[in-house]
């Protein structure tokens, strides 16, 4: 009885990491920290995100695509008041184009990605979320580690979120873990 679960499980793993797929469909989810500037003070909490991206696009080793990601990242630390305040909580919904390419070393993966929506934060100031339009630029790195798992090894983007009649810069490193759908 427990060399067939036993099996099954070999089987099943051998599955799933010998598939020859080529992805056109990747869902990732990140641990990310974002840094948002308010009246040139910074604040760095920490979250999570996740997205999806389909590459729609092939030309030579390019691949062309659209990503929908989220995220919330949040701190004791206030933008006022130091630690055990407010906090600060930083979220967005942003959407946009996306292109990838394999190296000589098809097991690395580096991506560029422009994305726009909306963004909010209390901005360490208030228990409110405002927020507006967002913009941020992306740009990272995938290490293939099966052939349906990547590892997002790092991922770097600088943009702005509109609030509150003005521009708060913001800034986000993360990564995480990427599965390829077939």
């Amino acid at each position: 009885m427990n060399f067939r679960r036993l099996s099954l499980l070999l089987a099943l793993t051998v599955g799933v990491f010998s598939v020859s797929a080529r992805a056109q469909l990747g869902v990732y989810g990140t641990v990310n920290v974002q840094q948002v500037s308010v009246s040139g003070k910074n604040v760095a909490p920490v979250g999570g995100g996740g997205g999806v991206y389909y590459d729609f696009k092939q030309i030579g080793r390019i691949k062309l695509g659209a990503d929908v990601r989220g995220s919330v990242a949040s701190s004791k630390q206030g933008n006022d008041n130091g630690f055990n305040g407010v906090g600060t909580r930083i979220h967005t919904a942003l959407g946009g184009v996306r292109a990838s390419t394999t190296l000589p070393v098809n097991w690395i993966k580096p991506y560029l990605q422009g994305s726009v929506g909306w963004g909010g934060s209390n901005f360490g100031a208030s228990q409110n979320i405002s927020g507006g339009l967002a913009y941020e630029a992306f740009a990272g790195v995938d290490l293939k580690v099966a052939p349906i798992m990547d590892v997002r090894l790092a991922e770097f983007g600088i943009g702005s979120i509109h609030a509150n009649n003005s521009n708060h810069e913001l800034k986000t490193i993360s990564f995480g873990v990427v599965l390829h759908l077939p």
